[in-house]
């Protein structure tokens, strides 16, 4: 309100300011649920994965399809980073295990892998998963599609915090991955550094092709020692073929 030197009031309208606030999408996905459950295999790829938008980069380092220029993956292993400003990740081994599988098939998202080998020597695929823990996300089963990010909430196919018997559901979802990639003859290999969780480094033992085909290392010489093995059974094994 105002008034003129006269005393007669005159209304003001208050001023306003509009603010925008911009999403985009960086990169990050969540998990493929249909119908309530969890996607756990590479046979669907009509079913879509999530993506998420937000303010800002909080996505960690981008997947590397497969290739055979050395300098882009030594390019890629020097630029991985384990966390950016405003999200720190947690384990959720499912997720490793997925994109595992689907980097080396030929169905999408990424199509450069060659089809199964039924003996798993032209091509031969092999998964080397390594973990630093045991299993503290899930994956929401309910919720809100991506396109409501503006409402807040939970999404579906985000991961959420997991209490003890949620963890036990997440193991399960790992064993089922790894015995999906066994029955497309992909060789495992599992790595458990630093695991003191008996359950994980149960589901780890079983993930793996075989007892040769799992570590457990309990510090980082351990940790050398476990992918020099590693590399000189598949060196060993490919002049044997």
């Amino acid at each position: 309100m105002f008034r003129y030197p006269n005393g007669d009031p005159v209304w003001i309208p208050p001023k306003t300011t509009t603010t925008t606030t911009n999403y985009k999408w960086y990169g990050c996905i969540g998990a493929r649920v249909n119908n309530g459950k969890l996607v756990l295999n590479d046979e669907s790829p009509n079913i879509k994965y999530p993506g998420y938008v937000w303010t800002s980069q909080k996505c960690l380092t981008e997947i590397v399809p497969l290739t055979s220029d050395e300098k882009k993956i030594q390019t890629a292993i020097t630029g991985m980073i384990t966390s950016r400003s405003g999200y720190i990740p947690q384990t959720f081994i499912p997720n490793g295990m997925m994109w595992g599988i689907n980097v080396l098939s030929s169905s999408e998202p990424y199509s450069e892998g060659l089809t199964y080998d039924p003996g798993n020597q032209r091509p031969r695929k092999v998964i080397i998963l390594m973990t630093d823990g045991l299993n503290t996300r899930r994956i929401n089963l309910t919720g809100t599609l991506n396109t409501n990010y503006l409402d807040g909430g939970a999404l579906i196919g985000d991961t959420n915090s997991a209490n003890a018997a949620q963890r036990v559901q997440t193991n399960t979802d790992t064993t089922t991955l790894c015995n999906y990639a066994k029955t497309n003859n992909i060789e495992i290999f599992t790595v458990a550094f630093k695991v003191d969780d008996g359950a994980a480094k149960t589901m780890l033992q079983g993930c793996a092709t075989d007892a040769e085909h799992y570590y457990d290392a309990t510090d980082s010489a351990a940790l050398l020692a476990a992918f020099s093995g590693i590399a000189r059974s598949l060196s060993q094994v490919r002049l044997a073929r």
